[in-house]
């Protein structure tokens, strides 16, 4: 069977989406589609929606082609997002086909959100995928790059260093390690949201995604010339730190509450990777974890800042900042409250407001820069509107 992935913006019109990637790949294909999006089966499908997998859900030989439309993989333009197509084309097999959809006159870009982090440039793409024929087409009043498979791209994604096309093919192995560790491992045709397969792809995302800002962000500067100590504070599974260690010449020490995951699933994420020693769990709070002063290079908290008591904040984050060394950070993602947004007073919310979290940060350097969630430096007055944002607190 010669399956389409169709990669489309979530909740977006897929009789549209299918219209567009039909101008590249030719009509009638529509009963061969498959659609990819962001939310995946999180979303529910409808009448006018059909269901959709996970844009990470690895593609087989039953796919010969993929479409990814504008703006619908959530990366920054990287070696992460290479490292996506490239799996996308060694999953499909010799022959095969990505087609990525690039603004043109009759689609430019539509705001200032969609920048040239978003945009993929063919000799950027081709200096990640050496082993790939690349080339940029017009069709259907679309422009596009058409990536084709070619002998040598697994050499090329294994210089990559990513940890994605090794678990990619794990996830029956996973779900085994999942279930044996006390996790609900439910159908994911009824209840997706306690699945294995949302339990990889949700992890997967952010570990790429973080770890695609971290080097946009210079916060793993020097890390092709030494080795760099990293924590990752509430890190969970490990996901994020398998892949700094496979890619970026990391040691990474995750930190997480939930024992099991850092004693059962991270061990079972290094095996795969044969990362060894690059990969250590300490199972704990994060407030009580110790090392030694200026012993680490960069500190990480990824959504776990808001589940401290908001009255041990200012002490906590001057503590990571003691374990850090001169010239190291601290990169903080949240996701964020608006000040036009604020809840209703008396209403449970655990979210920072932009503005309480710059007092806490700034509190512990004099330099503080703020990122958006596709790797775009932001002025304050700009940080204050985002939902979602990664702050980066230099040691002073």
């Amino acid at each position: 069977m010669n399956l389409t992935a169709l990669y489309n913006v979530h909740q977006s019109d897929q009789a549209t989406a299918v219209a567009t990637a039909e101008s590249v790949i030719g009509s009638g294909a529509a009963s061969n589609i498959r659609f990819f999006s962001a939310w995946g089966p999180l979303l529910q499908p409808s009448a006018d929606f059909k269901s959709c997998a996970h844009y990470l859900t690895p593609l087989d030989h039953t796919f010969k082609q993929a479409v990814v439309l504008l703006y619908s993989i959530p990366l920054p333009i990287s070696d992460k997002f290479a490292v996506l197509l490239g799996q996308m084309l060694s999953g499909m097999g010799p022959g095969s086909t990505v087609w990525i959809q690039r603004p043109s006159k009759a689609r430019p870009m539509v705001s200032a959100e969609y920048s040239d982090q978003r945009l993929p440039k063919e000799q950027y793409l081709q200096a990640c995928l050496p082993s790939c024929r690349i080339s940029e087409v017009n069709h259907g009043g679309n422009s596009w790059l058409r990536l084709e498979h070619w002998p040598g791209l697994e050499s090329d994604l294994l210089r990559l260093g990513s940890s994605y096309p090794v678990l990619s093919h794990k996830l029956p192995e996973l779900r085994e390690q999942l279930a044996g560790a006390g996790h609900p491992c439910a159908s994911p045709l009824t209840n997706h949201a306690d699945s294995a397969e949302n339990a990889f792809t949700y992890s997967m995302h952010w570990a790429l995604h973080t770890a695609a800002v971290l080097e946009k962000c210079d916060a793993l500067r020097n890390a092709g010339k030494k080795t760099l100590k990293v924590v990752d504070l509430g890190g969970s599974y490990g996901f994020l730190g398998c892949e700094l260690a496979c890619g970026s010449n990391c040691d990474v020490t995750v930190v997480e509450l939930i024992a099991w995951r850092v004693e059962k699933i991270l061990p079972w994420l290094s095996a795969q990777c044969g990362l060894g020693s690059k990969l250590q769990g300490v199972a704990g709070r994060m407030q009580d974890y110790n090392t030694a002063e200026a012993s680490i290079d960069l500190v990480l908290m990824m959504g776990s800042l808001l589940y401290l008591p908001r009255a041990g904040v200012n002490v906590f984050l001057r503590k990571a900042m003691n374990f850090i060394k001169p010239g190291g950070c601290l990169v903080v993602r949240e996701n964020l409250l608006p000040e036009e947004n604020r809840e209703p007073a008396g209403s449970p919310e655990m979210r920072f407001t932009p503005s309480k979290l710059h007092s806490a940060l700034s509190e512990c350097s004099s330099r503080v820069e703020y990122f958006d969630h596709m790797s775009k430096k932001t002025a304050y007055e700009d940080y204050l509107k985002l939902w979602t944002a990664f702050a980066v607190v230099w040691k002073d």
